[in-house]
This record gives C-alpha cells, sequence and structure tokens, in this order.
C-alpha cells in the first residue's frame, strides 16, 4: 500500500517538470498546435505538382492556348459588342506573335468598321507587270486620268496574285482616250493572265481602229469583243495542261470606254462589258453616284450574285450604252470589289465625292481606292477620267 502511494506521489512531480525544448525555470510545456484543416478548392490533378499547383510543362501548355486563342477572342469579343475598331491584341511575355504595328492614315483609308489583320503572303508565282498594287496617271489632251489596282485582303491571306488589270491609252491620232478595266474569274484558272490580256487586246484593237476617224460606231463593239475573246484564248491554250481538275477555263470580265481626248460640252461616251465590272459617274457638282453600265442580268431577271458572265464563251452577255459627257462629270470604269464596298450612301462614298472632284494625287488617288473595310476583301480596280482638266505637277 504504501509503494503506491509512493509511485502516484512520483508521477505528481514528473508533471511538474519543464518540457526538453523549453530552457530552465520557463515553466509548463506549451500546449501543442491544432491540426491542419485540408485545403479547399478542386481535387489535385495527377499532372499537378505539389500543393496543387500546375507543372512546368503544363504551364507552357496553357500560355502556348492563350497565345493563339487570344487575338481571335478579342476580335470575337468585339463584334457580339457591335464595336467599330477592333482593338490590337496585347502581347504577352514571350509570345511567338507580335502586334500589328498601327497603318499610318496619310497612306491607309479606314472605312466604317476595320477589317481583323490577315497575313500578307507573296503569290507563288508572280508575272511581269502583275504587283500587289498597280497606279498610273497622266493626261490625254485636255482629259486627266487616275488610274490604279489593288490586291484584295482574301488573295493576300492565301498568297494569290492580283487578279484585275486595267490599261488606258489613246488611239494613234490622240484624238481618243480609251480605257479597260478586267477582273479574273476567281473559280478559274490563270485568270490573271486573262484579265491582263484582256485589257491589252482591247485597247490595241480599239486604236487601230479608230485611227483617223471622227467617230465611233456602237455595232462595232461585237466584233471587237470576239477579237478580244480569240485573243484570251490565245494567250491562256497553252495553260490549259497545268489547270487543277477544280478549277473552269481561265475566265474574266471585260469593261471597256471610248472617249473624246478634247471633250466638248454635252459630247458622247461609248461604253460596254461583260461581266459585273460596272462603269459610274460622279457628278462634281451635287456629289451624286450613278450607275452608267450595270452588271449583267439574265435575260428579262434579276442581277446574277451566283455566276457572273465572262469572256471568252460570254459574248452573248455583251452590253452596250452611249451617255453624254458633261462638264462636272467623272466617268469611273471599277471592279466589283470597288463598287460593292463604295456602296450607296456610306461614308467612303461620300469622302470619296469631296475628295475627287478635282483629280488627287497618284498616291491618294491609290489609298482610296485601297480602302479597308471589314468584309470587302476582293481586289480593287478604278480608272477615273476628269474632262478638260489638264495634269501638271509641281
Amino acid at each position: 500500500m504504501s509503494g503506491m502511494f509512493a509511485l502516484a506521489a512520483f508521477l505528481n512531480f514528473v508533471k511538474t517538470l519543464p518540457g526538453p525544448s523549453a530552457g530552465p525555470g520557463t515553466g509548463p510545456r506549451r500546449p501543442s498546435r491544432p491540426p491542419k484543416k485540408p485545403l479547399k478548392g478542386p481535387p489535385k490533378r495527377p499532372q499537378d505538382g505539389p500543393r496543387g499547383r500546375p507543372r512546368p510543362f503544363q504551364k507552357r501548355q496553357e500560355r502556348r492556348k492563350r497565345q493563339e486563342n487570344g487575338p481571335k477572342r478579342q476580335e470575337d469579343e468585339s463584334r457580339r459588342q457591335g464595336n467599330r475598331e477592333i482593338p490590337p491584341p496585347q502581347r504577352e511575355r514571350g509570345s511567338a506573335w507580335r502586334e500589328p504595328e498601327k497603318a499610318d492614315a496619310r497612306f491607309v483609308r479606314y472605312t466604317e468598321r476595320r477589317p481583323s489583320t490577315v497575313s500578307v503572303l507573296l503569290p507563288t508565282t508572280v508575272l511581269a507587270g502583275r504587283s500587289s498594287l498597280q497606279a498610273d496617271g497622266g493626261g490625254v489632251g485636255r482629259v486627266t486620268v487616275r488610274a490604279a489596282s489593288c490586291r484584295g485582303s482574301g488573295h493576300m491571306q492565301r498568297g494569290l496574285p492580283r487578279q484585275d488589270a486595267f490599261l488606258v491609252g489613246a488611239s494613234d491620232d490622240g484624238r481618243w482616250v480609251i480605257a479597260a478595266v478586267a477582273d479574273g474569274v476567281g473559280n478559274s484558272a490563270h485568270a490573271e493572265v486573262a484579265a491582263q490580256a484582256a485589257v491589252a487586246a482591247a485597247v490595241n484593237i480599239i486604236a487601230r481602229r479608230l485611227a483617223g476617224r471622227d467617230g465611233f460606231d456602237p455595232r462595232e463593239w461585237h466584233p471587237i469583243f470576239a477579237e478580244v475573246a480569240v485573243d484570251i484564248a490565245a494567250h491562256t491554250r497553252p495553260l490549259e495542261k497545268l489547270r487543277e481538275a477544280r478549277l473552269r477555263p481561265a475566265r474574266t470580265t471585260l469593261a471597256v470606254l471610248i472617249a473624246p481626248a478634247e471633250p466638248a460640252p454635252g459630247c458622247t461616251v461609248h461604253c460596254a462589258g461583260v461581266g459585273d465590272s460596272p462603269v459610274l459617274r460622279l457628278s462634281t457638282g451635287t456629289g451624286e453616284w450613278a450607275l452608267v453600265l450595270g452588271p449583267d442580268r439574265a435575260s428579262g431577271g434579276p442581277v446574277r450574285d451566283d455566276v457572273t458572265a465572262a469572256l471568252p464563251p460570254g459574248l452573248d452577255d455583251l452590253r452596250t450604252v452611249s451617255v453624254t459627257w458633261g462638264p462636272e462629270d467623272v466617268l469611273l470604269l471599277t471592279t466589283d470589289g470597288f463598287a460593292n464596298g463604295l456602296g450607296h450612301g456610306s461614308e467612303l462614298s461620300q469622302v470619296l465625292a469631296k475628295e475627287w472632284r478635282r483629280p488627287p494625287e497618284l498616291l491618294g488617288f491609290a489609298r482610296d481606292v485601297d480602302f479597308r473595310r471589314a468584309t470587302f476583301t476582293d481586289d480593287r480596280t478604278v480608272v477615273a477620267l476628269w474632262p478638260n482638266i489638264s495634269d501638271f505637277q509641281a
């Protein structure tokens, strides 16, 4: 019995001793810390590192996805909100792409909603004289000419050449101005070759016919376009063996204008065309645009948007018109890439009506033709003629 009391007294004495981590005279031991609570959040994934953090390879994958999807996501969000301008994508550290530089307003004209940026690829095959941008200007008699043709963003992105073409000349005696514009059909092979052959043949054939003559007979249009069709076929026939099976043979639209080099008030201008390349008239006095020669139409039907007539086989769709040329009228041969973007009463049409009252500088004219507007990605070509204005340059 006495032994049990001695053991109890010894245990009570041991409890009063200081802990092993405490110094002498520090009193009783501190209570132990409570157990840690489990972390809140999703369960740990196999690819996560310690404490649920992503491993380095996972960070690289997520950063790559943000780089690829970042610009497109910003553009889609901007379109949903109806913004007129798409903000440039934000560059992230270590990203593989660069921010597109802002275009200089002196050289690029933006109109209404700006398009998204696209990659610009050079064509795989480049013909002589088939640059992405072509411009020319000058005077023929008392007529001032400005002409420009540019490659659309749709062809830039796919590395295709410019399929529009133009040519302006004069008759051998210098009494007539001859202008031609062609638009190669996109779903045909070597459309750019057909367009270039069409404008060259049209101007040369008409120049020979008008030499030494006082006027033009509109009944000559059909034989002229027949000769042009033969010339187009001769230039594109050697390329048939290179044509892909999914593409049609080479096709092109064509619009031609014949005007006197010394225009008198109320003089007559003759126009003809096959396809959807229209001829327009801008009244500098009122700023109004009018259609002189419209797109091709089915017999008695509406304008054909799905299939357009084209040379060589489209002689049955030849359209002709003769109109008077007033002293305040600017005549324009265009391709549908420009005419469709111009629209009716658009901001672009109002601005150009003011700036084209007189012939602009050549680079400024090329800038106007190469406007940037969302959803309009086709090639654009314009040949403009101002009457009774001589072209001077300081």
